[in-house]
């Protein structure tokens, strides 16, 4: 339940902090909170009659939910290794930052972050078939960019294109 802008009652374990997204982009910051781009981080205090709190030394941090994502390829080959930009709002700079290559939960790979609306996700090898693609600010939180995301049969001959097409855009990236 909320209180005031400084002050959440937590009557059970799943609370609702909707109300801190609108905080967030129209609020700089006030007494214990710190605003930064997407997140909210709040200094956590307890107390036992409502009156008198006590600090805990641990912050809660809030993040805005990912939004409006869109991949710049929807296909890998089996191989991996192809890059796929996800465009988005909310994307944070973290160690967490992740993609999913199928729901399942083995493959995960870190992502790397280009801004709050841009990160880039190398593709893990994977069988033919299609998966669902997901990303995540804490690779616990999963948000779903599509739910047909295709690998296809690695064609031969494909690894000596692909070097000779980033030799050309004089970038190398070097597989084995």
């Amino acid at each position: 339940m909320y209180l005031n802008a400084s002050m959440i009652l937590c009557p059970t374990a799943a609370v609702d902090c909707s109300w801190m997204a609108a905080h967030i982009s129209s609020t700089p910051s006030y007494a214990g909170q710190s605003v930064d781009g997407n997140q909210v981080t709040l200094v956590v205090s307890v107390s036992d009659n409502g009156v008198d709190f006590q600090a805990t030394g641990l912050n809660f941090t809030y993040t805005l939910p990912l939004s409006g994502l869109s991949a710049s390829l929807t296909q890998s080959v089996e191989r991996g290794f192809t890059p796929v930009v996800v465009t988005g709002a909310h994307f944070v700079n973290s160690s967490t930052l992740a993609c999913r290559f199928d729901s399942s939960g083995t493959y995960v790979v870190l992502a790397t972050f280009l801004s709050d609306t841009q990160i880039l996700c190398i593709t893990p090898a994977h069988v033919n078939t299609t998966v669902t693609f997901e990303v995540s600010n804490n690779n616990v939180d999963w948000t779903l960019v599509t739910a047909s995301f295709a690998y296809l049969p690695t064609p031969p001959g494909y690894w000596i294109n692909q070097l000779h097409a980033h030799c050309m855009s004089r970038r190398l990236i070097l597989s084995w």
